[in-house]
């Protein structure tokens, strides 16, 4: 599992944060606290010019220019773009530069204490993705604007010992699967908790975005009100990876990729999903030296019928930075996984249906420079038997062989101190194919990582 790109990808939204993280202190001239006047808003006009500005009237009777879209959206924040912001909104951007470094952190504690100075942050958040979203901002920005804003309106209900309880076995994994006591839920939270319940008896119906964003928000929201006002642990982390993971198998906007048909329904079997594509930057014959030592591994049934290296790039998201050269079984076909790139056999070859070969990149928590890489990697393992346990050098890593009800994983995980993230490898080999272990042991080994020196 990997919370990393997940949330760097909700913080890196264009609308949602990146366009507030940039501003330094002292850029924003606001004071405390929030507005909470309602905005009335009314739908463009029309198309072009017509449309460009849309009457948001309020006290001030200025009204956002759609040119802020493309702005917000940028790579790198303009802070004139300030100076063309209602002034109604300059609080709330400055509750969003406030909040930048404690949500990267996702330190719960830290957002409760801004979020504890700016009552009402969370409603305005969802009035500016209103306004934005009049202007012709792009919807699943705007979306995720209104998710983030929704999370934050549950933090300001006073807790009670009997629901906090409900919410630490709820964010408990031993106890998470029994059904949450509705009759303990606060009054505030109750909508919350319908709506999530009801996720089971939606449709098969594509997800819009904002029904997407709703339920991040509510997801997130619960994990940052069970671990900042309860003291549930581990609660708003374990919150934002489910709901990240919502967002990408839901709407695309990480790894995953949704093609809807003419009908709007996603169907499985005529290929309405799929991962993004694998960025393979170079694939041709292998070393004959290197080819000769693997061939020795290899089983002679015909199942491996030869070696290929190929050059991948794991993060086409940030190109050219976490760059694995691999030797791979030739003929695997690569795909994009969720977070890497996976390699499978094809239909004749007579390997088990189980069986495949990935590279991906991790970080088993928050991304960012670390040197506890050992004790994150024996994070990945929840009560395994192991074949095989061995320590590596240049760089740091560890092999391990672990023995499962389907398949015998071969996982290598390379590190080094300082890194933002690890490089895996890992073969999942379906039983009958116990005899290539060895092999991918040997293929695991030899990847190397550009960012890891």
């Amino acid at each position: 599992m990997q919370i990393s790109r997940a949330l760097v990808t909700l913080l890196a939204l264009g609308l949602a944060v990146t366009g507030c993280a940039s501003l330094e202190a002292g850029q924003v001239d606001a004071p405390a606290g929030s507005t909470t006047d309602t905005v009335a808003t009314t739908e463009p006009a029309g198309t072009g010019d017509d449309a460009a500005v849309v009457p948001s009237p309020d006290s001030s009777g200025e009204a956002l220019d759609a040119s802020i879209c493309t702005d917000l959206d940028a790579d790198e924040f303009d802070p004139a773009l300030l100076d063309r912001v209602p002034e109604r909104h300059r609080d709330t951007l400055a509750g969003l530069e406030a909040l930048s470094t404690p949500m990267e952190d996702a330190d719960a504690v830290a957002i409760g204490a801004v979020l504890d100075t700016r009552p009402g942050l969370g409603d305005d958040m969802i009035r500016l993705a209103d306004e934005l979203g009049d202007v012709g901002c792009d919807a699943d920005d705007v979306a995720a604007l209104r998710g983030l804003g929704h999370a934050f309106t549950l933090w300001g209900a006073e807790p009670t010992t009997e629901y906090c309880d409900m919410l630490t076995r709820q964010f408990d994994d031993a106890t998470a699967s029994t059904e949450p006591d509705l009759g303990l839920v606060i009054t505030d939270h109750s909508a919350t908790w319908d709506r999530l319940l009801a996720i089971d008896e939606a449709t098969e119906d594509t997800p819009d975005p904002d029904t997407i964003w709703q339920i991040f928000g509510d997801t997130t929201g619960l994990g940052l009100y069970a671990e900042g006002r309860c003291g549930v642990d581990g609660a708003y982390e374990n919150a934002l990876f489910g709901a990240a993971m919502l967002v990408a198998f839901g709407s695309g906007d990480l790894d995953a990729d949704f093609t809807i048909g003419d009908d709007d329904e996603l169907d499985a079997d005529d290929d309405g999903f799929a991962f993004g594509e694998p960025l393979i930057l170079e694939r041709g014959p292998a070393d004959p030296g290197i080819v000769a030592e693997l061939e020795t591994l290899a089983p002679p049934d015909g199942r491996i019928t030869g070696f290929e290296r190929v050059v991948v790039d794991l993060d086409p998201d940030d190109p050219g930075v976490r760059i694995a050269t691999a030797i791979v079984p030739a003929g695997w076909e690569a795909s994009g996984g969720v977070f890497g790139t996976q390699f499978d056999a094809p239909g004749d070859a007579g390997v088990g249906f189980f069986t495949e070969f990935e590279l991906s990149t991790t970080c088993q928590g928050l991304c960012g420079p670390a040197d506890d890489w050992p004790e994150r990697f024996e994070s990945f393992f929840f009560d395994p038997t192991f074949l095989l346990d061995e320590d590596l050098t240049a760089p740091d890593g560890r092999l391990v062989v672990t023995e499962g009800g389907i398949t015998n994983d071969v996982i290598v995980g390379r590190w080094a101190d300082g890194a933002d993230q690890l490089l895996q490898c890992q073969a999942e080999l379906d039983e009958e194919d116990e005899d290539l272990i060895g092999l991918f042991i040997e293929l695991c080994r030899r990847v190397e990582a550009s960012w890891l020196g």
